[in-house]
Protein backbone atom coordinates (compact mmCIF):
# COMPACT_ATOMS: atom_id res chain seq x y z
CA UNK A 1 0.00 0.00 0.00
CA UNK A 2 1.57 3.17 -0.67
CA UNK A 3 1.89 6.03 2.19
CA UNK A 4 -0.78 8.17 3.15
CA UNK A 5 1.28 11.29 1.61
CA UNK A 6 1.57 9.16 -2.00
CA UNK A 7 -2.01 8.72 -2.05
CA UNK A 8 -3.48 12.23 -1.48
CA UNK A 9 -1.49 13.33 -4.28
CA UNK A 10 -2.52 10.59 -6.48
CA UNK A 11 -6.28 11.86 -5.25
CA UNK A 12 -5.59 15.51 -5.96
CA UNK A 13 -4.00 14.53 -9.86
CA UNK A 14 -7.57 12.46 -10.19
CA UNK A 15 -9.59 15.28 -9.02
CA UNK A 16 -7.68 17.69 -11.06
CA UNK A 17 -7.30 15.96 -14.01
CA UNK A 18 -11.29 14.44 -14.05
CA UNK A 19 -13.14 17.65 -13.03
CA UNK A 20 -10.47 20.02 -13.89
CA UNK A 21 -10.32 21.26 -10.33
CA UNK A 22 -7.84 24.08 -9.42
CA UNK A 23 -7.04 25.11 -5.96
CA UNK A 24 -5.10 26.44 -3.75
CA UNK A 25 -3.95 26.56 -0.05
CA UNK A 26 -4.48 29.47 1.80
CA UNK A 27 -4.20 30.48 5.85
CA UNK A 28 -7.17 32.07 7.32
CA UNK A 29 -7.76 32.82 11.11
CA UNK A 30 -10.49 30.70 12.47
CA UNK A 31 -12.28 29.35 15.69
CA UNK A 32 -10.06 26.82 17.07
CA UNK A 33 -9.54 24.73 20.42
CA UNK A 34 -6.21 24.72 22.08
CA UNK A 35 -5.86 21.58 24.03
CA UNK A 36 -3.57 22.23 27.03
CA UNK A 37 -2.87 20.34 30.74
CA UNK A 38 -5.30 21.35 33.75
CA UNK A 39 -4.09 23.26 36.42
CA UNK A 40 -4.37 19.82 38.38
CA UNK A 41 -2.77 18.02 36.08
CA UNK A 42 -3.06 15.00 33.83
CA UNK A 43 -4.54 12.16 34.11
CA UNK A 44 -3.27 10.21 31.32
CA UNK A 45 -1.72 6.87 31.36
CA UNK A 46 2.11 6.43 30.08
CA UNK A 47 2.44 3.36 28.71
CA UNK A 48 6.13 2.31 29.40
CA UNK A 49 6.25 -1.38 27.35
CA UNK A 50 6.65 -1.98 24.03
CA UNK A 51 4.10 -5.03 24.38
CA UNK A 52 0.90 -2.79 23.95
CA UNK A 53 -0.44 -2.47 20.46
CA UNK A 54 -1.71 0.87 19.44
CA UNK A 55 -5.02 1.43 19.26
CA UNK A 56 -8.12 3.52 17.79
CA UNK A 57 -11.73 3.94 18.72
CA UNK A 58 -14.20 6.48 17.90
CA UNK A 59 -18.49 6.61 18.66
CA UNK A 60 -20.37 8.67 20.09
CA UNK A 61 -18.96 9.60 22.98
CA UNK A 62 -16.13 8.02 22.55
CA UNK A 63 -12.61 8.14 21.88
CA UNK A 64 -10.17 5.83 23.43
CA UNK A 65 -6.75 5.67 21.78
CA UNK A 66 -4.10 3.56 22.89
CA UNK A 67 -0.47 3.95 23.07
CA UNK A 68 -0.67 7.42 21.12
CA UNK A 69 0.59 10.72 21.20
CA UNK A 70 -1.45 14.24 22.27
CA UNK A 71 -1.01 15.17 19.02
CA UNK A 72 -3.46 12.36 18.15
CA UNK A 73 -5.50 12.79 20.85
CA UNK A 74 -5.96 16.52 19.44
CA UNK A 75 -6.56 15.05 15.47
CA UNK A 76 -9.47 12.70 17.27
CA UNK A 77 -11.30 16.06 19.06
CA UNK A 78 -11.15 17.92 16.17
CA UNK A 79 -13.33 15.39 14.35
CA UNK A 80 -15.58 15.10 17.21
CA UNK A 81 -15.83 18.94 17.84
CA UNK A 82 -15.64 19.74 13.98
CA UNK A 83 -12.96 22.42 14.50
CA UNK A 84 -9.34 22.56 14.56
CA UNK A 85 -7.71 21.55 17.89
CA UNK A 86 -4.25 22.42 18.51
CA UNK A 87 -2.33 20.54 20.95
CA UNK A 88 -0.50 22.95 23.34
CA UNK A 89 -0.09 19.59 26.19
CA UNK A 90 3.87 19.31 26.21
CA UNK A 91 3.03 15.63 26.90
CA UNK A 92 5.37 13.62 25.13
CA UNK A 93 5.92 9.70 24.78
CA UNK A 94 2.96 7.31 23.61
CA UNK A 95 0.14 7.63 26.54
CA UNK A 96 -3.89 5.82 26.70
CA UNK A 97 -6.81 8.37 26.28
CA UNK A 98 -10.18 7.56 27.78
CA UNK A 99 -12.62 9.87 27.23
CA UNK A 100 -16.73 9.41 27.25
CA UNK A 101 -19.04 12.49 27.18
CA UNK A 102 -22.53 12.73 26.16
CA UNK A 103 -22.68 14.06 22.78
CA UNK A 104 -24.22 17.59 21.96
CA UNK A 105 -25.71 17.90 17.91
CA UNK A 106 -22.59 18.56 15.87
CA UNK A 107 -20.46 16.08 18.24
CA UNK A 108 -20.20 12.78 16.72
CA UNK A 109 -17.35 11.10 18.64
CA UNK A 110 -15.71 10.58 14.67
CA UNK A 111 -18.74 8.58 13.36
CA UNK A 112 -19.48 10.19 10.46
CA UNK A 113 -16.78 12.33 10.23
CA UNK A 114 -14.79 9.19 9.99
CA UNK A 115 -17.18 8.53 6.78
CA UNK A 116 -18.43 5.41 8.75
CA UNK A 117 -22.23 5.06 8.97
CA UNK A 118 -24.28 5.69 11.92
CA UNK A 119 -25.52 2.18 12.31
CA UNK A 120 -22.38 0.74 12.42
CA UNK A 121 -23.03 -1.97 15.17
CA UNK A 122 -19.32 -2.61 16.14
CA UNK A 123 -19.07 1.14 17.32
CA UNK A 124 -19.31 2.00 21.37
CA UNK A 125 -22.43 3.72 22.44
CA UNK A 126 -22.54 6.67 24.20
CA UNK A 127 -24.02 7.37 27.86
CA UNK A 128 -27.16 9.05 27.88
CA UNK A 129 -26.30 10.66 31.09
CA UNK A 130 -22.82 12.16 30.91
CA UNK A 131 -20.51 14.83 31.04
CA UNK A 132 -20.59 17.14 28.22
CA UNK A 133 -17.25 17.23 26.12
CA UNK A 134 -15.97 20.19 27.88
CA UNK A 135 -16.45 18.90 31.62
CA UNK A 136 -15.36 15.10 30.69
CA UNK A 137 -11.78 16.77 29.31
CA UNK A 138 -11.04 18.28 32.59
CA UNK A 139 -12.35 15.47 34.93
CA UNK A 140 -11.41 12.46 33.01
CA UNK A 141 -8.39 13.31 31.35
CA UNK A 142 -6.54 16.27 33.71
CA UNK A 143 -6.87 18.57 30.37
CA UNK A 144 -8.74 21.48 29.10
CA UNK A 145 -10.01 22.69 25.93
CA UNK A 146 -9.73 26.91 25.49
CA UNK A 147 -11.72 28.67 22.87
CA UNK A 148 -9.41 30.95 20.19
CA UNK A 149 -8.21 31.94 16.95
CA UNK A 150 -5.36 31.35 14.63
CA UNK A 151 -4.34 30.82 11.42
CA UNK A 152 -5.26 27.80 10.16
CA UNK A 153 -4.41 26.22 6.85
CA UNK A 154 -7.46 25.57 4.44
CA UNK A 155 -7.94 24.43 1.25
CA UNK A 156 -9.79 27.26 -1.41
CA UNK A 157 -11.32 25.14 -4.75
CA UNK A 158 -10.13 28.12 -7.86
CA UNK A 159 -12.84 26.65 -10.22
CA UNK A 160 -14.53 23.01 -10.65
CA UNK A 161 -16.57 21.11 -13.79
CA UNK A 162 -18.82 18.54 -14.24
CA UNK A 163 -16.86 15.93 -15.71
CA UNK A 164 -17.08 15.12 -19.34
CA UNK A 165 -17.93 11.04 -21.10
CA UNK A 166 -15.16 9.61 -22.07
Amino acid sequence: MAPPGQIRSMLRALLENRFQLRSHLEKRQLPIYELSVDRKGPKVQRVNDSETKADVRVGAGLIQLTKATAATFASQLSYALGRPVIDETTLSGELNFVLQWTPEPGEDGGLTTAGLPPEASDQPASTLDGPSIFTAIPEQLGLRLKSGRSPVEVIVIDDVQMPTAS
